[in-house]
């Protein structure tokens, strides 16, 4: 994963929970074991979007990697929306999917591939 690593402490230790692109944060997770079903949405550690608001970043993006989905979300929308749950990992703030931009896995931008040559 390109960029830079982005850090929390949870009370298994310090865990990489994403990387910084430009003014993006990038999670990349698998949603049979991330997406919080019951209430619909996404989590990002609450010590995480603090650093992200002081660092300028304006746009969280989560990568589904069991159907390439991507989600979009601009920060802010986390404290204008955002409800705070703790499932052993540390404070987590989420945001329900209707406050996302949901791109297809077929319609998300990828790199094309190179011609193969022998």
């Amino acid at each position: 994963m390109k960029g830079i690593p982005v850090k929390a402490l949870t009370p298994q230790g310090w865990r990489t929970v994403g990387t910084l692109q430009g003014f993006t944060f990038i999670k990349r997770v698998k949603k049979s074991q991330h997406f919080h079903r019951i209430t619909q949405s996404w989590g990002v550690q609450k010590d995480v979007l603090a650093e992200l608001e002081r660092r300028g970043v304006k746009e969280v993006r989560v990568e589904d990697t069991e159907t390439g989905t991507v989600y979009l979300a601009p920060l802010r929308a986390f404290r204008e929306h955002g409800f705070t749950l703790d499932f052993g990992h540390g404070e987590q703030i989420f945001l329900r999917v209707q406050y996302w931009q949901v791109i297809a896995h077929d319609t998300a931008p990828r790199q094309q591939a190179l011609p193969f040559r022998w």
